[in-house]
């Protein structure tokens, strides 16, 4: 178990704002000052890559242009012209007909209501949309570090991992990884492949071995 998980909880909270929505220069240039370096984890390495490659773009005056690409890219890995390349939604791997506002779907929305998370969504998705998750994953760990010697926090953590997200987003990131056009999301879909890896194992979380995936 980790100390304390804040350099995470706020890359998932950067990393949520790329899924949600394309980007845009004021949220680019607010990454490239206030990035930091990371001191652990898989995902370190990709994360300087991307920080670094940001700030040279800046440098070069070449990031207006890289942003429209990236704008581009999010449209059709996470919106799509008929079916995203990568769906940002957990339903679409879980459903047999691959379909949002399922079951899977509903039992997150529980999840989160027992769990009294102050989770007020800005954006008009389902709220398994992977953008959000990674803001409830990190509303959870809060609970973590807030709460060290107490085990309801990090059980609650390995419920939403197992039951929520680990059977269906390795699926969504291979996606993104493989279909990315920009190399902006491809690090963005290996950050957090291995952030959401690194989690797992700190906090023994897998997913349950019979679950189907239909995408």
């Amino acid at each position: 178990m980790k100390d304390n998980y804040q350099e995470d909880i706020l890359i998932l909270n950067i990393l949520a704002k790329f899924y949600l929505s394309p980007p845009l220069i004021d949220a680019i240039n607010c990454l490239i000052e206030n990035s930091f370096d990371v001191t652990e984890g898989s995902y370190a390495t990709d994360w300087q890559t991307l920080t670094a490659t940001l700030k040279n773009l800046a440098l070069s005056d070449k990031l207006e242009n890289e942003i429209k690409e990236q704008a581009a890219d999010h449209l059709l890995l996470f919106v799509g012209l008929g079916m995203p390349k990568a769906p940002p939604w957990g339903s679409v791997y879980l459903h047999d007909e691959n379909l949002l506002l399922q079951d899977s779907t509903f039992a997150l929305k529980a999840f989160v209501d027992e769990n009294q998370l102050e989770f007020k969504p800005l954006e008009r998705q389902p709220i398994d949309h992977i953008g959000f998750c990674l803001e409830i994953l990190a509303l959870l760990l809060e609970r973590v570090d807030l709460n060290q010697h107490n085990e309801t926090p990090k059980r609650n953590v390995r419920i939403f991992l197992s039951q929520h997200l680990l059977p269906w987003i390795n699926c969504c990131l291979t996606l993104l990884i493989t279909n990315a056009e920009t190399g902006f999301y491809r690090l963005i879909g290996l950050i957090t492949q291995n952030l959401i890896n690194d989690l797992a194992i700190s906090l023994n979380a897998s997913a349950p071995e019979n679950v189907k995936i239909y995408f």
